[in-house]
């Protein structure tokens, strides 16, 4: 009841209530909120109770939900509807005139507003009446007149927001009174003066909010964006109002300067004129945000102001950034004032104006205003140079007010981009402003912000040396990268500051590798190999400092990757190694977690760079040198944990973690070591990555053989290393894969892993040669012995596959991978696969697995099935496809009804994976085009079970009757309608296109 609901209200905002009495009418409270009778109650209490600004809220609020919900106002009859908003008005007007109830009537001019614009037109003049009268019916300092002129905001915003047919039709009968609504404001605005308080400052608001508004509702009904007027068309018809709007800008109070913002975001926005109407509106804006400087920039509090004036400032350069780059008066000072707001008030100004700037960078230097060109991207240089930088009492981020995140993605993601366009318009004096700010560096703050300018524009400056050397650029990173190389120990050296600096240098060093690599004159290789071993050195130096760990491992890898010419001699790449080793002790290492990233790989990746770039026979010793310690401490891990684990039990995950990162650096150590097979002919050696294989090879066997270390990281870590091998030395890698595929089978009996299965996938396709003018594909013929064991591997692990999922495990995951390794076998050594009888059980499997939901099982199966339905025409022809053609044929003569109604009934209940739909279709479209008149009823049938009965299975139904059967292609698109009609995607009216 009404009164039950005004006791509810008055005991919820009531001080003297206890808990349990305001948790209770609460409760009454939402509940009404769900009954349909909830607006009829609210609007008995605005008429009884609308004295009391608690239960007047209360009710406006209730009203303004039932008209933001559509099912609510489409539930209520038109007549109640009609009763509502009259009902509505009247309270509107009796709350507008008491101040104790402004807020109420503010949220009944809401409901208004929704309601007036649900209803039509007419409805909506009525409520602009409304609005007018509340207006004129008080003076400027009333509570009438500020709840009117924000239902004139809230009717044109209304209007604005709703749907496209609903809103073209309302701003074609509403616009005309865009007039009115100007005139109005003006004289409130006129009437205000420059007089402030916090209800001036909304009323303000309202006005600018109203008139924004009203001037986005085109007479023509035109939805696009931006407001009807353009900037001049505003300024000479409306110029006092252009005026307080501008004003407007300075006033943060109820919400009044981010109001004007809008307006003028959206009037930069609308339409264009002639250049010089352009130019003249573009200078009565300039010099509108000019007028604020002092106010922005002279306060602490001149924070909002100042990103209000940044806002429009890039509206201003979106609209007219070829008439600003002249560079007359008020450009450049719009300019100049942008760039001393961004450095007086930092990042939350910056992260605004930065787009500012991008824009002044679209028009080309040559057609800037001197002052516009290297002058604007000094300062800027140096006022983002600033803003850069960390505070002065920053310790760890820890402990820091900032954010970490935050800071990092304004500095990479905006202060960045500036910065790389300072460079470009800079060049060398981008450097020499970047060099003095570092020679002046007090503390080491500012040189870690240093280090990052200087790796901003990296990439291009790379670019640019490769194509154009500049001796002024590159004699300056020269002397940069020697002074970090006096710094390898020297603490109070500037770019051995701080952790955190040695962490950004590292960065630096790393984004300048290919220029550190690069080759030049013979006269200068020895300084380059010099300077390339010095600041490894430096990087050396940075692992034992935690922040600086992971960046001084990425920073290694580069340089050695791009510097191995200069490092694979003997002598120099031993001390390398054992420098490196030495370093890599003293770094605390944790394995806490699976994501925790190591850095010791990105280490191994480097040296195996180098030792790639040698000859065959010194990579063979230096790689078996790179692995001994891992191969130690395997061997320590494995002997700590043997009295702390019991035999049949695998080790906890930190200890399997720790193992399986040992084993990572091996499979790096091997990932790069890529020789011609011709090198190993002419050197007569082993390929480097068998030789380290061969080494690893019973520390390997010792460890996956036994229980403790069969926990799936570290066998996933072991197979990454027989991919690493076999990916590395390629046709070399034959003799290593019968031991490969034997200890593989042992191993997967053991542990059912279903990383397992990729060695063996990729051995085959090591293992084998295809030829594209044949079609045939066939294992090499070095190596015959190598398809019996691949048989043996494949049907051992097939079957325990298959036995286990038929058996309930669910292990999907792995039988995907199944799939995977049964496709590579069928179409790289189809001799062996297609004549392997356990192949028919993994298809047994595949057709099982189309009824899934899960994405990668399903389209591992459909691939596999694809495969061996469609192999493509010149394979289709060689002999191993033609002397199991009629297996494979009686298999899906079998099987194809089965499949058929999978494939159907999970696609029409939405259980396939729609980016499986298309793989689907086309492995139905092949066997129709196989069999057709066989095929054609297994479809059909399926169709047929379909529940409920399809709308569109008789047109469907002649479309697969056609003969000759629909192009490939066209019958795979007919099959995915027929499926989207089915899910309710499509119209039965699509299938039509298939009988033309």
């Amino acid at each position: 009841s009404i009164e039950r609901a005004r006791a509810a209200v008055v005991a919820l905002y009531d001080a003297r209530s206890t808990r349990a009495t305001r948790d209770e009418a609460n409760a009454h409270l939402m509940a009404l909120s769900e009954d349909p009778r909830a607006a009829s109650v609210a609007l008995g209490l605005l008429e009884r109770a609308r004295g009391d600004a608690n239960v007047a809220y209360y009710a406006a609020n209730a009203l303004s939900a039932t008209t933001r919900s559509r099912e609510r106002w489409n539930g209520a009859s038109e007549g109640a509807r009609e009763a509502m908003m009259r009902r509505t008005t009247a309270a509107f007007a009796a709350t507008a005139n008491d101040e104790t109830t402004e807020t109420a009537a503010r949220r009944l001019g809401l409901a208004l507003a929704r309601g007036g614009a649900r209803m039509g037109s007419a409805k909506m003049r009525e409520v602009v009446e409304t609005a007018f009268g509340a207006v004129r019916s008080s003076g400027v300092g009333s509570s009438a007149m500020r709840a009117g002129m924000e239902l004139l905001a809230l009717a044109a915003e209304a209007c604005d927001e709703a749907e496209t047919s609903s809103r073209r039709e309302l701003a074609m009968a509403c616009a005309n009174e865009g007039e009115r609504v100007l005139i109005t404001v003006r004289e409130v605005f006129s009437a205000c003066g420059s007089a402030r308080s916090r209800q001036t400052d909304a009323l303000k608001a309202s006005c600018v909010r109203a008139a924004r508004g009203w001037l986005k509702l085109d007479p023509s009904g035109d939805v696009g964006g931006g407001l009807r007027l353009s900037p001049t068309e505003f300024a000479v018809r409306h110029g006092q109002l252009f005026g307080d709007v501008l004003q407007c800008l300075a006033i943060e109070s109820g919400g009044c300067g981010a109001a004007a913002v809008d307006f003028l975001v959206d009037l930069h926005q609308g339409r264009s004129g002639g250049e010089a109407e352009e130019f003249q509106a573009m200078n009565a804006v300039t010099r509108g945000l000019l007028a604020h400087a002092s106010a922005a920039n002279d306060s602490d509090d001149g924070v909002s102001l100042a990103r209000n004036i940044c806002l429009v400032a890039v509206a201003l350069s979106e609209r007219c950034v070829s008439v600003l780059a002249r560079g007359d008066e008020d450009s450049l000072a719009l300019v100049s004032l942008i760039l001393s707001l961004m450095e007086r008030h930092g990042r939350e100004v910056t992260e605004v104006a930065v787009d500012f700037f991008l824009m002044m960078d679209v028009v080309g230097v040559s057609s800037r205003h001197e002052s516009l060109r290297a002058p604007m991207h000094a300062r800027l240089t140096e006022v983002l140079l600033k803003q850069a930088t960390l505070p002065d009492d920053f310790t760890t981020w820890a402990v820091a007010n900032e954010d970490e995140d935050t800071f990092e993605r304004f500095r990479e993601h905006v202060v960045a981009d500036l910065l790389d366009n300072c460079y470009g318009v800079l060049r060398g004096q981008y450097f020499s402003i970047i060099g003095s700010a570092l020679g002046a560096a007090q503390n080491w703050q500012a040189a870690e912000a240093g280090a990052f300018a200087l790796r901003a524009p990296a990439s291009r400056v790379n670019d640019d040396l490769e194509d154009a050397p500049s001796e002024e650029i590159e004699t300056f990173l020269a002397q940069l990268l020697s002074t970090i190389s006096e710094h390898t120990t020297d603490n109070s050296g500037l770019f051995s500051s701080h952790q955190l600096v040695r962490a950004g240098t590292c960065r630096l060093i790393a984004s300048y590798a290919n220029w550190l690599g690069r080759r030049g004159p013979t006269a200068n290789s020895v300084a380059q190999a010099a300077r390339a071993r010095g600041v490894l050195m430096y990087i050396t130096s940075s692992f034992p400092h935690p922040p600086a760990w992971s960046r001084a491992a990425l920073a290694f890898k580069s340089v050695c990757s791009r510097c191995a010419r200069h490092l694979k001699e003997p002598s120099t790449f031993a001390a390398l190694l054992e420098h490196t080793e030495r370093c890599i002790a003293d770094v605390r290492l944790t394995f806490e977690s699976e994501d925790d990233e190591d850095g010791r790989a990105s280490v191994t990746e480097g040296l195996a760079r180098v030792i790639a770039a040698m000859p065959v026979q010194q990579a063979s010793e230096a790689s078996a040198r790179l692995i001994a310690p891992v191969l130690a401490r395997c061997k320590r891990i494995a002997a700590e944990m043997a009295p702390q684990i019991p035999p049949n039990q695998i080790a906890h995950a930190s200890a399997a973690r720790a193992m399986a990162a040992e084993l990572a650096l091996i499979a790096a150590s091997v990932r790069f070591l890529e020789f011609l097979p011709s090198a190993t002919i002419a050197s007569s050696c082993e390929h480097p990555a068998i030789s380290v294989l061969a080494a690893a090879w019973p520390t390997l066997e010792e460890i996956v053989a036994k229980r403790t270390w069969q926990a799936p990281s570290v066998i996933k870590a072991a197979a990454e290393i027989y991919v690493a091998a076999l990916l590395s030395a390629k046709e070399s890698s034959v003799n290593m894969i019968v031991p490969m595929l034997e200890s593989i089978a042992r191993t997967f009996m053991a542990t059912k892993c279903a990383s397992l299965l990729e060695p063996i996938a990729t051995a085959i396709e090591v293992a084998s040669i295809s030829s594209p003018e044949s079609g045939t594909s066939e294992l090499l013929p070095s190596a015959p012995h190598v398809g019996a064991t691949l048989s043996a591997a494949f049907s051992q692990i097939a079957c325990e596959t298959v036995r286990g999922v038929r058996s309930g495990s669910d292990d999907w995951d792995l039988a995907e991978a199944l799939f995977s390794t049964a496709r590579t076998f069928v179409i790289f050594a189809p001799a062996q696969g297609l004549a392997n009888e356990t192949l028919f059980e993994v298809l047994d499997l595949s057709v099982a697995a189309l009824e899934l939901r899960e994405y990668a099982p399903v389209r591992a199966s459909l691939a596999l099935l694809n495969a061996i339905i469609s192999p493509g025409e010149k394979s289709k022809r060689s002999a191993p496809w033609v002397a199991n053609a009629c297996r494979v044929d009686e298999y899906f003569l079998s099987r194809g009804p089965l499949a058929a109604n999978a494939i159907l009934r999970a696609a029409c209940a939405e259980i396939t994976p729609r980016a499986c739909l298309r793989p689907a279709a086309s492995f139905l479209a092949t066997l129709l085009h196989t069999a057709p008149d066989v095929v054609t009823p297994w479809i059909i049938t399926a169709i047929d079970a379909l529940e409920p009965i399809h709308p569109a299975r008789e047109r469907f139904a002649a479309t697969l009757a056609r003969r000759p059967p629909l192009p490939h292609p066209r019958l795979v698109a007919a099959l995915c309608d027929f499926v989207f009609i089915a899910i309710g995607v499509g119209d039965v009216d699509d299938l039509l296109a298939y009988d033309v």
